[in-house]
C-alpha cells in the first residue's frame, strides 16, 4: 500500500517519495537531513522550499518562517485539551 500510494504522490503531484526505513543515514547530509528518529519534519527540504518561494526574504526571516513552523506550542495544546474536556 506504500508503494502505491508514493507512485500517486508521484504521478499525480510530482513528488519524489523514498523509502529508507532500512537504509536510512542521520544527520544534515543524511538519507532525509534528520538528526535522528524524532525528527518529523524534513527541516532541511522545509528551509530549501521557503528559500525557493520567497528568495528576496533576510536569512533572518527564514529561520523565523523555520522555527514557526517546527515549533510546537504546548500552552495552546494543553488549554485545547481542556476545553475539549469540558462538558460544556
Amino acid at each position: 500500500m506504500q508503494a502505491t500510494f508514493a507512485d500517486h504522490l508521484e504521478n499525480a503531484l510530482g513528488w519524489e517519495s523514498v523509502y529508507a526505513r532500512n537504509q536510512k543515514t542521520f544527520g544534515p547530509k543524511g538519507t532525509l537531513g534528520r538528526k535522528d528518529t524524532r525528527d518529523v519534519v524534513l527541516t532541511r527540504d522545509l528551509r530549501a522550499a521557503l528559500l525557493r518561494l520567497n528568495p528576496e526574504l533576510p536569512p533572518a526571516a527564514i529561520d523565523d518562517a523555520l522555527a514557526a513552523l517546527t515549533q510546537h506550542d504546548f500552552e495552546i495544546l494543553a488549554r485545547a485539551i481542556f476545553l475539549r474536556s469540558r462538558p460544556w
